[in-house]
């Protein structure tokens, strides 16, 4: 399986909170996302601290593993965009 987050500009730059989610993943998920209304990263930050474990659920074809790939990657950039994600890195799924 591809890696979401494997393109030219993510191997060449650190993300920023303002940058566009299709500079960093691959475009079925940011055409996906945006049309969520989570075209940046801040965006797609702000909607997984307001929304939690659920954030994913607006976002058509993307599942629980391609969304706790997303968070896992957001955790790795909180340096660099200044962002802090209040959700696990590794989404431990809560009983309903």
């Amino acid at each position: 399986e591809e890696d979401p987050m494997d393109t030219p500009q993510a191997r060449r730059n650190a993300p920023q909170a303002h940058d566009s989610v299709a500079a960093w993943f691959e475009p079925l998920l940011s055409e996906r996302l945006s049309q969520a209304g989570f075209g940046t990263l801040r965006q797609l930050v702000r909607r997984i601290n307001d929304a939690g474990m659920t954030w994913w659920y607006p976002v058509r074809g993307i599942g629980v593993r391609r969304a706790e790939r997303v968070v896992q990657w957001l955790h790795e950039q909180q340096e660099s965009t200044g962002m802090e994600v209040s959700l696990p890195a590794h989404g431990r799924r809560h009983a309903p």
